[in-house]
C-alpha cells in the first residue's frame, strides 16, 4: 500500500483492510525492511553482474594460500552471494507472511506512504503475484493534516511538500499500469465508501471489510481525531501558484 506523500489516507486503507477478519497489513518499520533489501539487492546486483569475474578469481586465489594481493572486499562466489541475498528477502517476506497465517489471516500487506515507484516496480518484477493499492489525496489536504503532524509548518516546508508530491505521483502514474494495481481516490473512498470497500475487497482478496472503520477518525498515536489546520492566504496563494505551473 503506497500513496505519494504522508497523510494521504494509507493509515485510514490500513485500518479497513486489517478490519477483515483474512487480513492483516503491517505498517512502514516492515515496509522499510523490505525497501531496503531490495534497494541493496539490486544494488549489489548491479555492482556485482559486471565485475564477478576477477572477484571470483581473486577469492580463488585466496582459497589456493594465495595472499599477496589486495583484498578488502573479498566475497563468497558472487553468484552464491547473490543467491544467499535473494533468500534472505525471501525468508524475510516469508515470515510476515507465515505470521499472518499463524494468527488466520491470509492476506497480508504492508503500507508506506511515499513510497517509490520505482522499488514498488521492482517489488512487483521480483515478487509477480505482488498487488498494488495506491491512494491519492487532494494535496490541500494532505497539506492541512500535515499541519497537525508538526510537517509544513513554513512556505518553504509546504513547498517541498509539494515538490514531492508531485514527483511521486507522476512517476507512479508513468509506472503502476498494471492491472495488478488499484487506485483510490480518497474522495471517492469517503463519498461512496460502499462502492470503493466492494472493489477493493475483490481486488486484495479482504473478505469483510468492517464499514464502521471509517466513522471512527483518528490521525494520532492518542486515538483520537485533530482536526485539520486550515490553510492561511499566503499558503492557499503559494499552493495554487505551484499547482498552476507545472500540472499533474
Amino acid at each position: 500500500m503506497a500513496s505519494p506523500i504522508q497523510r494521504s489516507g494509507t493509515t485510514l486503507i490500513q485500518r479497513l483492510l486489517s478490519s477483515a477478519p483474512n487480513t492483516l497489513i503491517y505498517g512502514e518499520s516492515c515496509a522499510h525492511d523490505i525497501n531496503l533489501m531490495l534497494g541493496l539487492w539490486i544494488q549489489k546486483q548491479g555492482m556485482f553482474d559486471h565485475r564477478s569475474e576477477w572477484r571470483n578469481k581473486q577469492l580463488e586465489q585466496v582459497l589456493a594460500g594465495d595472499v599477496d594481493d589486495w583484498i578488502p572486499d573479498l566475497i563468497p562466489n558472487t553468484t552464491a552471494y547473490l543467491a544467499n541475498f535473494e533468500c534472505l528477502i525471501a525468508d524475510s517476506i516469508e515470515f510476515y507472511a507465515r505470521f499472518a497465517r499463524d494468527h488466520g489471516r491470509d492476506r497480508w500487506g504492508v503500507k508506506l506512504p511515499g513510497w517509490n515507484a520505482f522499488q514498488l516496480e521492482n517489488i512487483m518484477n521480483l515478487i509477480p503475484a505482488t498487488k498494488i493499492i495506491y491512494i491519492v489525496r487532494d494535496i490541500r489536504d494532505c497539506i492541512c493534516s500535515a499541519k497537525n503532524a508538526f510537517m509544513c509548518q513554513d512556505l518553504d516546508a509546504i513547498a517541498e511538500f509539494i515538490s514531492i508530491w508531485r514527483t511521486n505521483l507522476t512517476q507512479a502514474k508513468q509506472k503502476l499500469k498494471s492491472c495488478q494495481v488499484f487506485w483510490i481516490a480518497y474522495d471517492d473512498l469517503i463519498t461512496h465508501p460502499e462502492k470503493v470497500i466492494s472493489e477493493l475487497e475483490q481486488f486484495s482478496g479482504a473478505s469483510g471489510i468492517n464499514l464502521d472503520v471509517l466513522a471512527h477518525r483518528i490521525n494520532d498515536y492518542d486515538r483520537r481525531h485533530v482536526p485539520p489546520v486550515p490553510l492561511t492566504a499566503a499558503e492557499s496563494e503559494l499552493i495554487r501558484d505551484l499547482l498552476d505551473r507545472v500540472p499533474i
